[in-house]
This record gives structure tokens, sequence and C-alpha cells, in this order.
């Protein structure tokens, strides 16, 4: 995985300096590309994992292309076949290589062949056009700025703001942090900052150099009409057997070392039990946020020792987070997201990292909740009795953890994304959860927390091929006799102890109120600022209460309101603190 930035205007030397920000990235190499007759500048910055000889370094350029790409194409050796017989001589084994000549051959159309994590800049010379591209789901980040003849594209949005606003704190949006405040994450393709976009999952864009204009075409769509009701759940399960197989060989494809995430649940546990088949004394590591890992837990993991996984416990600690939060709110990047996994996925890996310095690919479990119906709040579904409208409230709290029904009647991203399209209530919430809940809330923290420590995140249960015969399961299939999740739990009884693939669902994260309880003087310094960023919208005496009320061993709906918001706000304060003195 890489990291890259273009833009066409702006100072060379300013464009170099501040695409350095990207270097986590990519550390093992970068390149610099630029013409000044047009003004274009490109930066690279390359984490090696596929040929990680110099040959596939990037960008690459010949008379007809400029390209990029932040990829992993699962399906490459297919592609790169096609191409060979199509007469097209490559010089490296990289995916990167792939995709430039793979658009020489197909056009737009190599977008639709490819099964796998992108993000892709295309200058194509001949046409004039740039062309920006986006994974199905989302698993990776794209975000551009466009106003008049300007355009910039880059992997993460704290280094495109850099760029094109660094002292302009009036571009930031007071809307988006309201809802930062009242929602876990922003469902739009809108940013902080007014003019920055996110790239949509699953759509190319198509900017006219000459006519200065954008346009953007959906490749792939997220579709529930191809329903399995004429094969059995046996059957069901031997087709899904050898597709699933086959994502999780293709997510092993590496030449550097490979681990893999484990909780002891029902998903993490069938990635390193599946994945074992196929690798060799495969690392796994478990995180444990101050002995949080109950005695279930510990069995579960232990048992899959007998699979030939070696595992490792890495242990994390409040204090030593809160005492260098301020080291990791950047991976918060846009603000896309409040989940407290950011931080602890983050220093998580960057523990890995220490005890691993060599390894480059994560296999994580996420994913897997939203395609095969694994919340347990999901249950309500099954509720006759209860109507559709109650559903959508009880659906909004369970994401949203703050309890404000005004909150809600006003939240028109959401209500426009919840408009009972579907029928079927349950290919409802999956849209919901797949289209918009993943590429903006857990899917950011994914990417975060692994590219700031130069690791690959990769996430099986999200290939193409699983979410489009996840989305063909009945209602029967995905939850049956109260049990969420039943097709995956079902399926996985093949290869894992009952106790694991039964298990009841477990939260994972960390806890925000015992995080700012560690230095409640830092929140409290933070959120009191003069210059704090929430001052618009919160007196000081409404914050002294979120404050005194923290303290407070309470445990109850209003107690844990109160706990979001602090903690939101915390957050949005001690991001813009940084941003302003970086």
């Amino acid at each position: 995985m890489c990291g890259f930035i273009y833009s066409n205007f702006g100072e060379e030397s300013i464009f170099k300096d501040i695409s350095s920000s990207l270097v986590h990235r990519g550390p093992d190499s970068k390149k610099f590309y630029s013409n000044n007759n047009l003004n274009h500048n490109l930066s690279f910055y390359r984490l090696s994992i596929i040929d990680p000889s110099e040959k596939g370094n990037q960008p690459f350029i010949d008379d007809e292309l400029i390209t990029v790409s932040n990829c992993e194409i699962y399906n490459f050796k297919d592609i790169k076949q096609d191409l060979i017989d199509n007469g097209v001589k490559f010089i490296s084994n990289s995916f990167a290589e792939v995709i430039h000549h793979g658009y020489k051959i197909y056009g737009n159309d190599i977008f639709k062949k490819m099964e796998c994590m992108f993000e892709i800049f295309i200058y194509d010379i001949k046409k004039n056009i740039i062309i920006f591209c986006r994974d199905h789901v989302g698993i990776k980040p794209l975000y551009f700025y466009h106003r008049g003849d300007k355009l910039a594209v880059c992997s993460e949005f704290l280094t495109l703001y850099k760029l094109i606003d660094k002292n302009n704190f009036s571009n930031l949006s007071d809307k988006y942090l309201l809802n930062f405040i009242y929602t876990p994450f922003n469902s739009t393709n809108k940013t902080i900052q007014e003019s920055i976009f996110k790239a949509e999952p699953g759509c190319f864009y198509i900017y006219d150099i000459n006519k200065k204009k954008i346009l953007n075409t959906r490749y792939w769509n997220l579709s529930f009409n191809k329903k399995n009701d004429k094969l059995s759940l046996d059957d069901k399960l031997d087709y899904f057997d050898e597709l699933f197989n086959n994502a999780i060989q293709k997510h092993l494809i590496s030449d550097v070392r490979i681990g893999s995430m484990l909780s002891g649940g029902v998903d993490s546990s069938l990635i390193a039990a599946l994945s074992s088949k196929y690798t060799n004394n495969l690392n796994t590591y478990t995180i444990d946020i101050e002995n949080s890992l109950s005695k279930d837990d510990l069995r579960s993991i232990e048992s899959l020792k007998q699979l030939g996984i070696t595992n490792t416990y890495i242990s994390i600690n409040y204090k030593e987070i809160m005492d260098n939060i301020d080291k990791s709110i950047k991976i918060f990047d846009d603000l896309s997201s409040s989940d407290g996994g950011f931080i602890s996925n983050y220093f998580l890996l960057n523990k890995i990292k220490e005890f691993d310095p060599n390894l480059k690919v994560m296999l994580m479990g996420d994913g897997a909740d939203e395609v095969f119906f694994g919340y347990n709040w999901f249950k309500i579904l099954k509720v006759k009795q209860i109507p559709k409208f109650l559903k959508k409230r009880i659906h909004y709290y369970a994401y949203n953890r703050v309890v404000n029904f005004k909150s809600f009647l006003k939240n028109s991203d959401y209500s426009n994304n919840l408009d009972l399209k579907h029928d079927n209530f349950y290919d409802q919430m999956r849209s919901y959860e797949i289209s918009k809940q993943l590429p903006n809330h857990y899917l950011p923290k994914v990417d975060r927390s692994t590219m700031y420590n130069s690791i690959e995140g990769r996430v099986p249960f999200l290939d193409k091929n699983v979410i489009e015969f996840a989305c063909s399961l009945q209602n029967e299939d995905l939850i049956k006799d109260n049990i969420t999740k039943y097709f995956l739990r079902k399926y996985s009884e093949k290869y894992l102890p009952l106790d694991i693939s039964y298990k009841e669902k477990k939260g994972f994260g960390l806890s925000s109120k015992i995080l700012m309880s560690q230095d409640i003087d830092k929140v409290r310094d933070i959120i009191m600022s003069e210059k704090s960023f929430s001052n618009k919208f919160f007196s000081k005496k409404y914050k002294n209460k979120l404050l005194s009320n923290n303290l407070k061993n309470q445990n109850n709906m209003f107690a844990l309101n109160q706990e979001v918001i602090l903690w939101r706000i915390f957050l949005a304060d001690l991001w813009y603190s940084n941003l302003s003195n970086d």
C-alpha cells in the first residue's frame, strides 16, 4: 500500500514539503513527478508488498499515461495474463503496472475487472483528462479538491488540507462539527473543509482539463436482487466454502511477512484458521487493554494453537494511551468518525511493529458483521410487531449512542439513507451498513491505524465476491433461532470449535470514560481553551457539567450520553488544536 498527492497548482517546493506528510503510508521509496509547462505535481510514497524491486516504483510514465495507484489486486494474475495475451510486455511484477497497461487495453472497464482494494490516479495524456477512482466498498480513502481550474487529489485529508487551506480556518464547516458531536460518523462525501470531498466508493471520476469539469460514474453497485432461494443451506455452505477459501488465498499473496489480528471471536478466528491452511507459522496478535480479556476469550484463543498458529498478546494501558494521545490525534484525519478504536488499533499496531519491524501486512476481520448481519440489535428486525419507523429510531440509537431524537429528526443524511427503498428491511439495514457505515466509520479506522504504522490492512470479508454472495442470502440465512450472523457461524463449524463459532459478539474498543479520567485536567485544558473549536456551540458551564459528570461512577443511559458528547468535544478540540499548531 502507498500514498500519493497530485495538484495542478502551487509552488513545487511547497508541494514537495507538504507531500512528505504522507511518508508513513510509503516509507520504502518516494518519487516526485513535475511538469512545469502544465503545472502538474505528483508525489508518491511506496510501501513495498509485491515486487519490492525498483522496477515496481511509481509513477509509471510513458507517452500515453502517467499512473499511480495504492492498490492490492487479488486477481492480478488473471488480468495480467490476459494483457500478455494482448501483446503487453511487463517490466515488473507489481500490481500498479497491471493497472497502467490495463487502462490502455480496457479503458475504464479495468475498474470493473479488478477484485481489490485501491485508490487510483491516471493522467491520460492523449485525451487530456485525469481519472481518479476508489475501490468498490471504500476500503482505501481518497479525497479531492476542485475549484475553478484547480484540482488536487490525495490519499489523506490532512495532507490535502495543508496544500489548499493551511491557515484559513474560516472554511471549516460548523455544521460538520455539530454532526461530529451528535453522530458517530459522517455518511456523506463532504468533509469538515467545505471544498474538499471524499471520492465515493465504487465510482471513478473524470476531470476534463480543457473544460475544467468533473463527472463521476458508478462502476459497481451493491445489489440484493439476486437471491439464492433455490439452493439448500448445505449447497450454499459448500459454494461459500470454495469462494471464501479462494478469497483467503488471494489475501495472502505477498512478498513480505503477514500477520493476523485475533480477538477470539468467530470472524478473526475463521480468518486465522483458513490462513493457516495456506501459510506456515502464521503469527497472530491479540490486544489486551489492562487485562480486559476474559477467561473465555483466552480459552478460545489458546484452542487455535492446534492449527499451528503462534499468538502474541499485546498489552496496552489507558495511561500510556492518554499520555500519547496528542501524537495519535492525526489518525482521525478528516474527523469522519469519533470511534475510539482508531486509537486502540493504532497503539496495538504500533506495538506490533516494535515487536516485529518486518511485518508489513495484517489480516483483519472487519466487515463480517455488516455483511453477514452480526450485530445483536439486528434481532429487533425479527419482531414483526415493531413498526418500521420505530425500528429506524432504534437503529439510529444503536449506531449513534447519543439519545437525541431532535438530532434524529434533523439528520437528513441519515433519513435519506434509510428511505425504505428496499421491501426487505434486512436488506435495507445491510445496504446502509455496507455502503455508509463501513466506508465512513469502520474502514477509515482500519486504514489510518494500519497505514500510520506503515502496515497494510487487508479485510477478506470485504472481498467483492464475498459481498455479492452475502447479498444473495435470504433472511432466514442471516438470523435463525435468535442467532445473528447465522450463516457465517454455521459455516465456521467446519473449521472452528463450536464454542468459538457460536460465541456471543463482544464489543471491542476502549472506554472513553476511563481514558479521559487518566488526565481529566488535560481534557479540561483542551475544551476550556479560549481557542477551543467547540466554543461556538457549547458554553463553558455546559462543558464543566460534562467534566463533572464524567468523574461520577454512574452507569445509565444519561451518563453514557454525557460521556459520548464529552469524548467527541475533546477529540474535535484536540484535533483543531493540533491542526492550528502544526
